[in-house]
């Protein structure tokens, strides 16, 4: 941008931003190491886009002593440790740090686009609606801006700026260098926009109205299509993941345990937990995210975080308080680690069933103090969100009977009472309801019911679909209630249609997301629970044998003396030869083995949790807690129920047959 066209509000804003921690850690980096990049141009322009106070050299520079830094780590703690699994991880991760700073920009550019691409439907509805009464693309663009929110709204605005300071000739210059980005991601998007603008060239006024109506249809099948195409795509490499990534690797623990029993310095805890706590949910992360990059455009949700009477992020009311929800979960799982840490730190010289039932404890707090934070901080805007679903789910019919109403000549405060009858006992007949109240009894004007900021509608329903619908309705009516009353009828449609092809998207996803629930709650803490109950009978088995070898040894020696030869066949000597192999006490123990598999449960839900609000509802963190709180409620309690059973029963098996080997 040039300087004669900067307004000096733009200038203070640039002085008055502040650098985020990234840029602080690039700029910090630069002193010290200066790399100049190859590619200077194109990092330049990713720079640029992401709108981030760096240079290509303080970039590559960060990521050049990010990855030196990490491989000179791996190095000495290896070194200190003697665990190459150590090393593998790190290297990886060395990889990845290098990738993920370089690929900051991209990043930042991709997660606009998919938060963006959500809203492209309502960007193409608005639009639409506003040139069905008024031919003005410029003027239908800048409805749209400013209805929508997040990064769509702001690439919209940024088109007006341009078309203001000249950049551009015309709005149609401008949307068509726009949607340029958006062909390998959104194809219905481009062509959704071109019918738009070969609109403004028909002869009739019919053919002008059927292309709009083409181009809402355009980009709602092209939506469909695209989703059927994806969820048909998804089923495979999701069900590879989940056999190679996760079943698999859960099977293998196992066996973990009697190697280590027979094989200590092979298999430590060190490596048990670098491998299944760090390396592998890294590596299942890093295949879900790569699985996920190829998810169409959806459907945007209702969006709430600026709405009046939501807790701060982070926070809940707890009565007219707001508390952070960091606190309730912190004291949960202090109140249930603190008492392992005395068990962990006594001395144990053989497994028990104990072992398992008082490990399970720092599992409990990790675990559930997740999921009441995930809730606290997720309930309060679940409910407003899914009350302002309903309204939106309803609205598409309500506004039709609207249209309608006011088309046979009734007014609209008549015609807005009887719609409110014809739809009694749903919420939008409440909103009806309160706007004839505002009208008749507060003697307000048709705008100040709607948006008054204080005794208005949207106060109570603070929808930005039902705010968006009411201006067009005025916007209509300054022209003639004729217009007012089509606008509503052709939205209302328009709506309807929008919702059906969203359902017809969820109820094919539902398989697909069906699966991975189940698998999340019931199969993965299942499995990992038998495994549990399995191991700690094999190694209480071990454990007793190894003692009953030392005390015959022992009682031998006593006996017979050191100096006494081998026992003729299978004898004393020969068995503790055989068992020398044994040493359970250098194992991996059950109170430190069972932690480790706990958190790596934990851990599968949580993955499982972030494919699922992937493939539902890209980028919503309340859809992202609520499924976090609900997979992994239910999920641990499966792990903890099954694997407390089976130790139980395994366990009591196991000690039951040495007592009757003794006995024989």
């Amino acid at each position: 941008m040039n300087n004669e066209i900067t307004s000096i509000e733009y200038k203070e804003f640039v002085k008055k931003k502040k650098d985020t921690t990234f840029e602080r850690y690039c700029k910090w980096i630069s002193k010290f190491l200066n790399v100049t990049p190859s590619n200077r141009k194109e990092i330049e322009d990713s720079i640029r886009q992401a709108e981030l106070n760096l240079t290509p050299e303080q970039l590559v520079s960060a990521a050049f002593m990010s990855m030196i830094v990490l491989l000179v780590s791996s190095m000495v703690l290896t070194l200190l440790t003697g665990q190459p699994i150590i090393f593998v991880f790190l290297t990886f991760l060395t990889y990845y740090s290098y990738s993920y700073v370089m690929n900051y920009p991209k990043n930042i550019i991709q997660k606009r686009q998919i938060k963006a691409s959500s809203d492209l439907v309502l960007a193409v509805l608005y639009i639409v609606i506003y040139m069905r009464h008024t031919p003005n693309l410029e003027g239908a663009v800048k409805f749209a801006a400013s209805n929508l929110k997040g990064p769509l709204s702001k690439d919209l605005k940024k088109i007006l700026w341009d078309i203001e300071s000249k950049k551009y000739k015309s709005v149609t210059e401008a949307l068509d260098n726009y949607v340029k980005k958006w062909k390998a991601i959104s194809p219905p998007f481009v062509d959704a926009i071109y019918l738009i603008e070969t609109s403004l060239v028909q002869v009739s006024e019919e053919s002008r109205i059927q292309m709009l109506d083409e181009a809402l249809d355009r980009i709602l099948d092209g939506t469909y299509e695209q989703m059927v195409r994806y969820a048909n795509s998804l089923r495979t490499p999701v069900k590879a993941l989940y056999t190679l990534g996760i079943s698999l690797p859960i099977f293998t623990l196992i066996m973990l345990p009697i190697i280590g029993a027979f094989l200590s310095d092979l298999i430590s805890p060190t490596m048990i937990f670098a491998f299944y706590d760090l390396l592998l949910p890294f590596f299942i992360f890093f295949l879900m995210k790569k699985i996920m990059q190829k998810r169409p455009v959806g459907f945007s949700v209702p969006e709430i975080e600026n709405l009046p009477g939501l807790p701060k992020k982070g926070k809940f009311y707890f009565g007219d308080s707001e508390i952070s929800a960091i606190w309730p979960s912190l004291i949960f799982a202090i109140v249930f680690i603190l008492p392992f840490i005395p068990y962990l730190l006594s001395p144990h010289e053989y497994p028990s069933q104990t072992d398992v039932y008082v490990s399970m404890l720092p599992i409990i707090g990790i675990g559930y103090s997740i999921v009441i934070y995930s809730y606290l901080t997720t309930f309060q805007r679940v409910k407003i969100r899914r009350e302002i679903k309903d309204i939106e789910d309803e609205f598409s019919n309500a506004i039709f009977q609207l249209g309608n109403r006011i088309h046979e000549g009734k007014p609209v405060e008549i015609a807005i009472q009887k719609v409110a009858e014809t739809m009694k006992g749903t919420k939008v007949a409440n909103l009806f309801n309160s706007l004839v109240y505002n009208m008749q009894q507060l003697g307000l004007s048709l705008k100040k019911s709607i948006f008054d900021r204080r005794y208005g509608v949207l106060a109570i329903y603070p929808s930005y679909m039902v705010k968006s619908v009411f201006k067009i309705m005025l916007e209509g009516a300054q022209k003639s209630l004729e217009v007012a009353a089509i606008s509503l009828i052709n939205l209302g449609r328009y709506l309807k249609n929008v919702h059906r092809i969203n359902e017809k998207i969820e109820d094919m996803l539902s398989e697909t997301i069906s699966d991975l629930q189940f698998q999340a709650s019931f199969i993965a803490p299942l499995i990992t629970g038998i495994v549990i109950g399995i191991t700690a009978m094999i190694m209480i088995v071990l454990g007793m044998l190894q003692l009953k070898m030392e005390t015959l040894q022992s009682s031998y020696t006593s006996t017979h003396g050191s100096g006494v030869g081998m026992a003729s066949g299978f004898g004393i000597e020969s068995q503790a030869w055989v068992f020398g192999f044994l040493n359970i006490k250098q194992s991996t123990p059950l109170y430190i083995f069972q932690p480790i598999v706990g958190i790596y449960v934990i851990e599968v839900i949580l993955l499982m949790a972030y494919m699922l609000n992937e493939i539902k509802s890209a980028g919503d963190p309340i859809y992202r807690n609520q499924t976090i709180y609900k997979l992994l409620g239910v999920g641990l309690m499966m792990y903890i129920i099954v694997s407390v059973a089976t130790t139980l029963m395994f366990g009591g098996v196991g000690e039951l047959a040495i007592q009757i080997g003794n006995t024989l």
